[in-house]
């Protein structure tokens, strides 16, 4: 029986199966570190990046510190050492969205109430304003906890749905459809509140004009 010679060759490096080389995973502990390593030698060029996009330096430092705890929180969902960069770029990105939506929301309140009325037009005390204050307080903490919780989180915190929706293991979607049903469970038990207080002041009178209207 005759023996074909057989040629051997070598796979150039770019070959798909060349590159399927087996990497251990790192503990969290490990990849902690990596990370805080990473925060601390790249701190100067992310901080540039972010000054170029905001009003002051103040401010980029502010959400520099913001990605750089949401890096080391994060660490533990991360396990290959050569995907820290992309998804340190992905975060860092991110935190300066939120940042945008925090800001974009505090202009539209201050506008809003740029938009009223001075209080002595109103008539309002500080009485007034004590009273009506605790009675949002306490139609708050009425209602069922899960609202409460989004009410507090997302309107009077300013924090960011998608933040809230990682704090509570849902999605941003899902989120705002149960804020919007927060809102109007208390916007219901504001309404009933002040139609049945015998001694309502102005910040009421206004609020239940508004719901006729």
């Amino acid at each position: 029986m005759r023996v074909q010679s057989v040629e051997r060759r070598e796979l150039p490096a770019s070959f798909p199966a060349a590159l399927a080389v087996v990497r251990p995973s790192l503990s969290a502990g490990e990849m902690g570190r990596l990370i805080e390593a990473r925060l601390s030698g790249e701190r100067e060029r992310r901080l540039r990046f972010l000054a170029s996009r905001l009003p002051s330096r103040e401010d980029a430092e502010d959400v520099l510190q913001d990605f750089s705890i949401r890096a080391i929180q994060g660490a533990a969902r991360l396990s290959d050492p050569q995907k820290i960069d992309a998804w340190l770029n992905v975060s860092l990105r991110n935190t300066l969205f939120d940042r945008y939506r925090r800001e974009g929301a505090r202009r539209r309140l201050q506008q809003g109430v740029a938009s009223e009325p001075p209080p002595a037009e109103h008539g309002d005390t500080d009485e007034d304003m004590e009273a009506s204050m605790a009675c949002l307080s306490r139609a708050i903490g009425e209602l069922k906890p899960a609202y409460a919780t989004l009410i507090r989180r997302a309107e009077l915190q300013q924090t960011p749905l998608k933040v809230v929706a990682e704090e509570l293991d849902l999605t941003a979607n899902n989120v705002a459809v149960r804020l919007h049903r927060a809102r109007e469970a208390l916007r219901q038990s504001m309404r009933a509140r002040c139609a049945a207080c015998p001694a309502r002041c102005s910040a009421a009178e206004r609020f239940l004009a508004r719901q006729v209207s």
